[in-house]
């Protein structure tokens, strides 16, 4: 990617271009989301930002716009306080796939435009992602690392639980792949 996203904690967006990084009024800026940006993925085709209960996703053919927004709601069963705090996104500029994962230990699988399916592990906290081939790596509060296994076909998007290991006690706050 050229670029470099970096997200505040009112919510505000800037875009920085690699090439041009040291000169100034080279900085893009995108109207602030509603909640604190809670997360980042930085993909080939534009970046996403995850908030308390939205994706918005950007393309970098934008003119400091945004493309698309989309909002999801919880129930009240579920509590206003599940956040996303961690997404991941690979696919193409005319497919986007990403996932999200949120304090309730939820996470969200997004095709075209909309949640197509929820699974979870169990109730912790997922904290990061990261994703390689077909892949996805959650590390969780509770120190669990799962590793499910993304099914993709033209017309359905799926995860599995292949492997769960509990590297650390005190959770799994990031991960990379």
């Amino acid at each position: 990617p050229s670029q470099i996203v970096a997200a505040g904690g009112a919510g505000d967006l800037v875009v920085l271009d690699k090439n041009t990084l040291f000169s100034e009024g080279q900085r893009r800026r995108y109207e602030p989301a509603v909640h604190a940006q809670r997360a980042l993925a930085v993909t080939d085709y534009g970046f996403a930002a995850a908030s308390k209960h939205e994706l918005r996703v950007f393309f970098s053919s934008s003119k400091g716009g945004e493309d698309w927004r989309l909002r999801f709601r919880t129930n009240d069963a579920e509590g206003e306080d599940q956040r996303v705090h961690a997404v991941c996104g690979w696919g193409f500029a005319d497919d986007p796939l990403f996932a999200m994962a949120d304090s309730a230990g939820k996470l969200r699988l997004v095709r075209h435009r909309r949640v197509v399916r929820e699974v979870a592990y169990d109730a912790s906290p997922v904290l990061s992602l990261a994703r390689a081939g077909d892949l996805l790596f959650a590390g969780t509060s509770a120190g669990a690392l799962v590793v499910w296994r993304v099914l993709l076909t033209a017309k359905a998007l799926d995860a599995t639980v292949v492997l769960a290991i509990k590297p650390h006690a005190a959770g799994v706050s990031a991960v990379g792949a």
